[in-house]
C-alpha cells in the first residue's frame, strides 16, 4: 500500500489514436478538468497512483493512507451526488479535495445543495487525515457556502492548483514583458448551448478569422469534434447549432472549412501550453484555458459568465471582463483595453495563496515536490 494517490483524472490522455467521444468520456466532457489534474499530479511527490473517482471503494480503500480528490465546481444543484454518496460512505482511507468550488450565477447567488452534496462533503470531512482542514477550496464564495451548512471550519482557501503550474515565481512580470499589440489571437472555445452569450462567441470567431489564430474547443463532445478535424462527421442539426452560436453568417460547408484551419483540442495539458506560447494574446470565457495561457506566459483575458469563472478571476487575479459589459461582443483593438493587469500584484497574490495551498497539502499529511514550496 502506498501512502497517498490522487482520485480522478489521469492528467494525461491518449489523442492520438482514440475516437473523439471515448476521450470526451475519459476527461469528463472538458478538458479543462486536466488542467487542474495535471496541476494536482505535478504538485504531490512520488508519482503517485491516479484512481477514478467512480472506482469501487475495495479499490480505493487498498491504493494508499490518503486520497487526494481533484476537486471542481461541484457544489451545486446542477450535479447528482446520490452514487457519489454512498459509495464514499464505504471509504476507511484519509480524504483530503483540492479545488474544490460552489456553482451559480453570476451573482453569486448561493446554490441550493441537495442533501446527498451535503452527505458526500460530510463523508470527505469525516475522513480528514489529521486535525486540519481537508478540504481546499477555490475562493470565498465556495467557503461562505460551506459555512451557511457547517463546515467552514473545515474549509482552506487555495484558489485553483492550476495557478501553480509554471514555476516562475515572477510569472506576472513573465506576462506583462510579452503584452504589446495582438497580431495573432487564440480562443477558447465556449458551448454551443449557451445561446446567451452567442454574440460574444461569434466576435471571438471573428477574432480568430482575422489574426489567423486558433479556436481551441474544451467542452461539449460537438464542439471537440468541430475542433478535432471531424466537422463533415456531424449531422447537419448539430453543425447548425454550432453555426448559431459561432456565426450564422458562415454557411456550413464555410463553417467546416473555417473549423478545419483553425480548430484544436488539446488532451495533454503541456502540449496546450506550447501551443498558446504561440500566439500574442488568449481569450475566451474558459476560465482553464485562460489559465493555460497565462502559465505558458500569454497575456489572456477571462470573460466571466457564472460563478465560477468570476470567483476564480477574481481570487486569482486573472484578468477578466464580465460577459454583461461586453453583449455584443470584443474586437482585436479592444482586447488591451479590457486587460487589467499588476504583474506585482499578481506575483504576490500568486506567491500568497501557493503558500495556503504548500501549507494545506502538508497540514494533511503530503509531500509537495520542492519547486512549489520554492513559488513562496
Amino acid at each position: 500500500m502506498h501512502d497517498a494517490f490522487v482520485i480522478g483524472l489521469k492528467p494525461r490522455q491518449d489523442d492520438g489514436s482514440m475516437p473523439t467521444d471515448a476521450l470526451s468520456r475519459r476527461v469528463g466532457g472538458n478538458t479543462g478538468n486536466l488542467v487542474y489534474a495535471h496541476a494536482i499530479c505535478a504538485h504531490l511527490a512520488g508519482n503517485l497512483r491516479v484512481i477514478d473517482i467512480g472506482a469501487a471503494p475495495q479499490r480505493m480503500n487498498g491504493a494508499g493512507r490518503v486520497g487526494v480528490i481533484q476537486g471542481a465546481n461541484q457544489l451545486g444543484a446542477h450535479f447528482a451526488y446520490d452514487e457519489w454518496a454512498r459509495r464514499f460512505e464505504q471509504l476507511t482511507v484519509g480524504l483530503v479535495v483540492v479545488g474544490l468550488g460552489a456553482q451559480s450565477d453570476v451573482s453569486m447567488t448561493a446554490p441550493e445543495l441537495p442533501p446527498s452534496a451535503l452527505e458526500w462533503v460530510r463523508r470527505i470531512v469525516e475522513r480528514a487525515p489529521g486535525a486540519a482542514p481537508n478540504l481546499g477550496v477555490r475562493g470565498q464564495f465556495t467557503k461562505d457556502v460551506l459555512c451557511d451548512h457547517g463546515f467552514g471550519e473545515h474549509a482552506r482557501i487555495v484558489g485553483c492548483p492550476s495557478l501553480f503550474i509554471n514555476p516562475d515565481r515572477s510569472l506576472g512580470r513573465t506576462i506583462a514583458a510579452r503584452l504589446r499589440e495582438p497580431r495573432r489571437v487564440a480562443v477558447v472555445a465556449g458551448h454551443e448551448s449557451w445561446q446567451r452569450l452567442a454574440d460574444i462567441e461569434a466576435s471571438l470567431v471573428r477574432l480568430v478569422r482575422e489574426t489567423n489564430g486558433s479556436y481551441i474547443g474544451q467542452h461539449g463532445l460537438n464542439m471537440m469534434r468541430l475542433t478535432r478535424g471531424e466537422a463533415g462527421a456531424l449531422s447537419e442539426a448539430d453543425l447548425e447549432a454550432l453555426s448559431r452560436y459561432l456565426g450564422p453568417e458562415m454557411s456550413l460547408g464555410e463553417l467546416i472549412r473555417w473549423s478545419r484551419n483553425h480548430g484544436n483540442v488539446f488532451f495533454d495539458v503541456l502540449e496546450w501550453m506550447r501551443h498558446c506560447r504561440q500566439f500574442d494574446f488568449v481569450v475566451g470565457t474558459r476560465i482553464h484555458g485562460t489559465v493555460v495561457a497565462l502559465q505558458a506566459g500569454v497575456p489572456a483575458l477571462c470573460i466571466v459568465h457564472d460563478s465560477r469563472t468570476r470567483e476564480l478571476c477574481e481570487t486569482m487575479l486573472v484578468p477578466h471582463v464580465l460577459a454583461d459589459s461586453i453583449p455584443r461582443g470584443i474586437a482585436r483593438d479592444e482586447l488591451l483595453s479590457w486587460f487589467s493587469f499588476d504583474a506585482e500584484a499578481f506575483d504576490a497574490n500568486r506567491r500568497r495563496l501557493c503558500g495556503a495551498y504548500v501549507e494545506f497539502l502538508e497540514g494533511n499529511g503530503l509531500v509537495p515536490v520542492p519547486w512549489l514550496s520554492a513559488l513562496v
